[in-house]
């Protein structure tokens, strides 16, 4: 196994995050990898629903407070003991084929460090998910000299799969910015050395949502570094908030 998967959730709608799972477990790359979820102190109870069911064949690890993003992502990185790392929203979809097309890509380039594919766009209240908008990055992306856009779409930042020492030795996302998270990643790592590309194949669906309260499911604030639970708290937390919807069949239901 040379591939871990992090998924950060906070109170994705359980059908959503259900999908995305199924979406990892579903590659043709024979079950390969390791999916790690990050729940980021959600609160829904669909959304913890689905994380238990989820725990009984993934890790899910639950942080105490809500650190955003960044937080949970860099809390995701820790545990990873993989070469690669491939990063997954809880509500958007992937190709059966992401993993493969895009670690064979990387077994052929070695000196690639992070590694991007092209993705489309859909609505969220479109349940045959049609594309209504496509990226074309170029296979060896050029930042832009202007400062403020100098790693504007390098890379789209859920398709990535990134090498650990490579993310490890920039040092991470930083924890105190509110937005923009990957750009700074990218630059700090474009800065060090590391080495940018994307496939050209389309393999990863964002959803998009018309109402602008459902925009996306973590908040820009991260008010501090994130902290999982204890044993202790982990037991607690499980028995005290993790209710089963009303109606089960509708969490499974794809969007």
């Amino acid at each position: 196994m040379n591939l871990t998967v992090l998924i950060p959730v906070h109170n994705t709608p359980a059908h959503h995050l259900l999908e995305a799972v199924r979406c990892i477990t579903e590659q043709n790359d024979g079950g390969d990898h390791r999916i790690i979820l990050i729940d980021d102190a959600s609160t829904r109870d669909d959304t913890l629903w689905a994380l238990s069911m989820l725990s009984e064949n993934h890790d899910v690890h639950r942080l105490k407070w809500n650190s955003g993003i960044s937080g949970a992502l860099n809390f995701g990185h820790s545990l990873v003991d993989t070469e690669f790392v491939a990063h997954m929203d809880a509500d958007d979809i992937c190709h059966p084929s992401r993993f493969s097309v895009m670690l064979e890509y990387l077994m052929d380039h070695p000196d690639t460090d992070v590694l991007g594919c092209q993705l489309f766009s859909f609505w969220d209240d479109d349940g045959s998910h049609t594309p209504y908008f496509i990226t074309n990055h170029p296979e060896h992306p050029v930042p832009n000299s202007s400062r403020r856009e100098l790693m504007h779409w390098l890379v789209n930042h859920a398709t990535v799969i990134i090498r650990q020492s490579a993310f490890l030795e920039s040092g991470g996302y930083a924890q105190e910015l509110w937005r923009a998270q990957d750009l700074d990643l990218w630059k700090r790592m474009h800065e060090a050395g590391a080495t940018f590309a994307n496939v050209p194949e389309c393999l990863y669906g964002w959803r998009r949502y018309r109402a602008s309260s459902q925009s996306r499911s973590f908040p820009f604030s991260a008010p501090s570094a994130p902290e999982p639970l204890s044993d202790n708290e982990r037991e607690i937390s499980e028995t005290e908030s993790q209710p089963e919807p009303s109606d089960p069949d509708t969490a499974h239901a794809d969007a």
